[in-house]
């Protein structure tokens, strides 16, 4: 997470395998060829706007987003193997969340996204791409200790304990920019954030928000 003052500006791939912010225009998105995989059967999937796209090992963004799950998921014995790592388009989608972080940015002066994990079990997989993610439904999975919203993790293993293996043992997991804004400790009353603040937390590493449009579901881990 950023503190700089100036205003969020595009970022360059190079720059996602060093750890930087992972900024997303408001032109339309494309994704560079290098970035996918050649094989036809699993290069694309659109449908009204929506595209996941299968990133190659090795290219910048799988790398980044590879890094970012082990950094606590290679220390347990949680997962044995990467089965696929895709980004994930949602045109709709991501133009509210980019309307959303401009406004906070002009609120607060500084960029306070962060790259947060969101595990599902893979049922819950398409409806998040399509649809985002529901606060509506809060509660059903994750509880509700530290709100009723939409929960968060900076850790990888926190996340990996809300999904749910399938019949082929693969899970499913989200790495997802969310709108951190100012945030306060979260208690299982709070159903609405109060003014001043934008998301609920643990005080460690869970966050919970409270609008649909704070947070974009960026890629997806199989995984197993």
């Amino acid at each position: 997470m950023s503190s700089d003052s100036s205003r969020p500006t595009k970022t360059k791939s190079s720059d996602i395998s060093q750890g930087k912010r992972h900024n997303l225009s408001l032109t339309l998105f494309t994704i560079s060829p290098v970035e996918q995989d050649s094989n036809a059967n699993d290069a694309k999937s659109r449908n009204n706007n929506q595209l996941r796209c299968r990133l190659n090992p090795g290219s910048d963004e799988h790398t980044f987003v590879l890094h970012k799950f082990q950094e606590t998921m290679q220390q347990s014995n949680s997962y044995s193997q990467i089965i696929v790592i895709e980004q994930i388009h949602n045109e709709t989608w991501l133009l509210q969340y980019e309307v959303q972080r401009n406004g906070l940015f002009e609120q607060l002066k500084k960029d306070t996204e962060q790259f947060l994990f969101h595990g599902c079990a893979d049922i819950a997989v398409e409806n998040i791409i399509k649809r985002g993610f529901d606060r509506n439904r809060a509660g059903e999975v994750h509880g509700t200790s530290y709100g009723r919203g939409v929960y968060f993790s900076r850790s990888a293993l926190e996340s990996h304990g809300y999904t749910k293996a399938n019949q082929s043992a693969e899970r499913h997991m989200f790495l997802t920019r969310v709108l951190v804004g100012n945030t306060m400790q979260g208690n299982s009353s709070v159903k609405y954030i109060p003014d001043g603040y934008h998301t609920t937390s643990n005080g460690k590493d869970i966050f919970v928000t409270y609008h649909d449009s704070q947070a974009y579901a960026a890629y997806l881990i199989v995984y197993k």
